[in-house]
């Protein structure tokens, strides 16, 4: 156990504690009509007050970092609706960027086939994309 803390690892426990501590602050400070901002804000004022204003500084920043990665995640997040809704309303794309990339990674090597397995791949997906499309619009037509 001492070896752990004298080591190379004796930041670890100091930090998870830090951690913690800019977790529950960030707790207290949290309404529904405080913007992340103004958490961050709050925070960091009573960082401040109770450690200095190195402390203070830190946890703003990192409050304000952890807001910018929330925001981030939310983006892709309407990215990945979006995507969804070009996939189910477009099978014969779909497929046809399937049978793209996999010519790609045989021409680059990265996967290898036979001329004949690429073409009886490509032939499956893509007739199953032209089957999935005509069952979704309900009138036989490919579109």
């Amino acid at each position: 156990m001492m070896e752990w803390l004298t080591g190379s690892l004796w930041w670890v426990l100091p930090t998870g504690i830090l951690g913690l501590i800019v977790l529950v602050w960030v707790w207290q400070e949290y309404e529904e009509e405080k913007s992340g901002a103004d958490v961050g804000r709050d925070v960091g004022q009573k960082a401040r007050i109770y450690t200095g204003g190195i402390a203070g500084f830190l946890a703003t920043l990192t409050t304000g970092i952890l807001g910018g990665l929330y925001e981030a995640g939310m983006s892709f997040g309407e990215l990945g609706a979006v995507l969804g809704d070009i996939i189910v309303a477009s099978p014969q794309l779909i497929t046809g960027i399937g049978v793209a990339v996999l010519g790609w990674l045989t021409t680059s090597g990265t996967w290898t086939l036979s001329p004949l397995q690429y073409a009886g791949i490509a032939m499956v997906l893509l007739g199953g994309g032209a089957i999935i499309a005509m069952r979704a619009n309900g009138d036989g037509g490919l579109v």
